[in-house]
């Protein structure tokens, strides 16, 4: 996730074949630091929630209730969110600050959606085939930021192909989000 986190940081901190100076590297920690902080109030205070639990597992997936874990609490997922939050700050569709304000706004379940493009609701089990943490990542752009009402067809398209099922929330919702690009 850090790797993914680190767009805009001095060119000096990929350099693996010297150091950066002192001054770069706290900087980029800082940096680094503040934005993963951000991401997990953002997604849905896991921080909080985390510290209050008995144990990390009663967050992941609950006994009898799996469907009721928290989504970041899943690598494919925090990965997926990373690489999303990357995207749309790269393309300069969104702030990071504004598109924490919409990642706030998912639903921290993992039976919802986005999170049911690797989250098999029937049997609780985690679908990691490439295909659906591919659609995940575009889930959760497309929840985020899109930007045309044919990528949302597009990826809600997937979803039915991929998971054999509409996806839950209309074409309509999503198309709320959608953001202007530039060009």
């Amino acid at each position: 996730m850090l790797k993914t986190l680190s767009w805009g940081l001095p060119p000096e901190i990929s350099d693996l074949e010297s150091r950066p100076s002192d001054e770069i590297l706290e900087t980029s920690y800082s940096l680094l630091s503040d934005r993963l902080d951000t991401i997990l109030q953002a997604t849905g205070d896991i921080v909080t929630k985390l510290t209050a639990s008995q144990n990390a597992k009663d967050l992941r997936a609950p006994k009898g209730v799996e469907g009721n874990g928290h989504p970041m609490m899943r690598p494919v997922i925090q990965k997926a969110v990373a690489r999303a939050l990357q995207t749309i700050v790269d393309q300069e569709l969104l702030t990071f600050n504004n598109v924490l304000q919409r990642l706030a706004q998912l639903q921290w379940k993992i039976s919802s959606p986005p999170w049911t493009a690797v989250f098999n609701v029937d049997n609780s089990k985690m679908i990691t085939a490439k295909e659906n943490v591919e659609l995940l990542e575009d889930m959760v752009r497309v929840h985020l930021a899109p930007t045309s009402k044919a990528e949302i067809a597009r990826v809600r398209k997937e979803f039915k192909e991929i998971r054999q099922k509409q996806y839950p929330i209309s074409q309509e919702q999503l198309e709320k989000s959608i953001v202007a690009t530039t060009g």
